[in-house]
């Protein structure tokens, strides 16, 4: 532990010989695929069960939540750009875009809801 003055100490962690193997063990291991698990694609297939209106309360939730993770992303990418290697700035890069296009179709679809193309009035 670190003694600080005029804020909370700092714990110190280090990684023991097997975690490094096992860390090691692991980045040569297969690429796994990507598992998505999000409670708001299951609400928007079964989306035909509720109203507009619930529809679209959930999209623009989720819109301010993505465009929360994108302003962190980018703010921390700004702040530590200058120690970032290229493969951290890709994930980074990853991130941010993957994001950035859930908002772009999203801000795309919410005239369907407003228009009362789709969905049901309940």
């Amino acid at each position: 532990m670190v003694i600080q003055e005029g804020k909370p100490n700092k714990n110190v962690y280090s990684i023991t010989q097997k975690g490094i193997q096992e860390f090691n063990e692991f980045l040569q291991s297969p690429v796994k695929d990507d598992i998505l698990q999000s409670d708001f694609h299951i609400r928007m297939y079964f989306g035909e069960y509720v109203t507009n209106e619930q529809v679209l309360d959930w999209i623009h939730k989720e819109i301010d939540a993505k465009m929360a993770l994108i302003n962190q992303l980018e703010e921390n990418y700004m702040k530590w750009k200058p120690n970032l290697t290229e493969t951290q700035k890709i994930s980074f890069d990853i991130g941010i875009t993957l994001y950035r296009a859930q908002v772009d179709v999203l801000n795309e679809k919410l005239n369907i809801f407003t228009d009362g193309q789709e969905g049901k009035e309940k």
